[in-house]
């Protein structure tokens, strides 16, 4: 009845106590480690009026001890924490001079081997945030990505204010399952983009540490690096590499063909039109549509022959016009060919 509040034996005890009125204090029951808690949490009291006796407080006031003793706990359990983030950089101190000398670079620069240490510690950094993750995610899995395996934020990471973003490579929105992956992850509160490609895998929390892996998977080798300048150096490339992504949001994740075309149509080429590369201010995706269109193709014949969709077929005319001065295709023909660009 008063789960969560007293165990099981106390409880059943406060109600023998509510039922018969009292105890006295040469009853077993009054020398038990329940009866002890019933004292301590404010549901029962000695009193010494006639014989020394153990009685009930009343239901309400008992109540309201509970609460107050809870209450009491929590502000000291918080003050606790408030005191242990507060030396937390200290403690940190602490802690790399156990793994190493003074001096000794291994305390910069961490080379773990073991799968499991490498797995479990990628969710403990995350975890130990107080700022930011950020995840660099590729398509090179040692085993299939699991929907049901997203890590979920803790809500007290979120309730500080704790950002969790994932950069996925393009190849990852392939993969069969992609879509209930990316639904899950944005539902428990990350942040995703996609780009064309990415170096490798990693971790990155806050701008003290990073774990890189040392292999395509990230789980036959990898650094645990402290080094602020290479932590700076991974931090800037994520940041860089997040500015030109493409979003991924809960409305879009049923057509993750589109994200893939903008990832596409984002990507800047080199080399003229003469080595079949865009000219300059325009991407390699609306060179191509250029020339399908200067061919006359209409919108779903260019659609079906680059493989995208025919509302990412319009966008990109939409921009050709507006970067040629054109409002029709063939005044856009007929600037490219004066152009030299077709």
């Amino acid at each position: 009845m008063l789960e969560g509040i007293l165990s099981s034996e106390a409880s059943g005890l406060y109600l023998q106590l509510l039922r018969e009125g009292c105890v006295g204090l040469d009853c077993p029951e009054a020398r038990s480690p329940a009866m002890r808690e019933l004292l301590t949490g404010g549901f029962a009291r000695e009193r010494y009026v006639g014989a020394p006796q153990l009685v009930p407080i009343e239901p309400a006031r008992a109540l309201e001890n509970a609460a107050l003793l809870t209450q009491q706990r929590m502000v000291a359990q918080q003050r606790s924490l408030m005191v242990a983030r507060e030396k937390l950089d200290e403690l940190e101190k602490v802690h790399r001079s156990g793994c190493a000398c003074e001096g000794d670079p291994r305390r910069e620069i961490e080379v773990l081997t073991d799968p499991a240490t490498i797995g479990a510690l990628s969710v403990e950094l995350a975890l130990g945030a107080r700022n930011e993750v950020r995840v660099f995610e590729t398509e090179h899995f040692r085993t299939a990505p699991d929907p049901r395996q997203v890590q979920v934020p803790p809500p007290s990471l979120v309730e500080r204010g704790v950002r969790f973003r994932s950069l996925y490579t393009r190849a990852v929105l392939d993969h069969k399952d992609a879509g209930a992956l990316i639904e899950r992850a944005v539902e428990v509160g990350w942040e995703l983009r996609v780009v064309d490609r990415l170096p490798c895998k990693a971790v990155i929390v806050d701008t003290s540490l990073a774990l890189l892996p040392l292999d395509s998977t990230g789980m036959q080798g990898a650094a645990l690096v402290r080094a602020p300048v290479l932590v700076d150096l991974a931090v800037t490339l994520f940041d860089r590499l997040w500015a030109r992504g493409v979003a991924l949001s809960p409305g879009r994740n049923q057509n993750l063909r589109e994200a893939a075309d903008e990832v596409d149509a984002a990507r800047p080429d080199e080399g003229g039109p003469g080595r079949s590369g865009a000219p300059p201010g325009m991407t390699r995706t609306q060179f191509h549509v250029l020339r399908l269109l200067c061919a006359g193709l209409t919108d779903s014949a260019i659609a079906r022959h680059l493989g995208i969709s025919e509302r990412t077929v319009r966008r990109h005319i939409t921009a050709l016009f507006d970067l040629l001065g054109a409002d029709n295709r063939v005044a856009a023909a007929v600037t490219a060919a004066r152009e030299g660009l077709v």
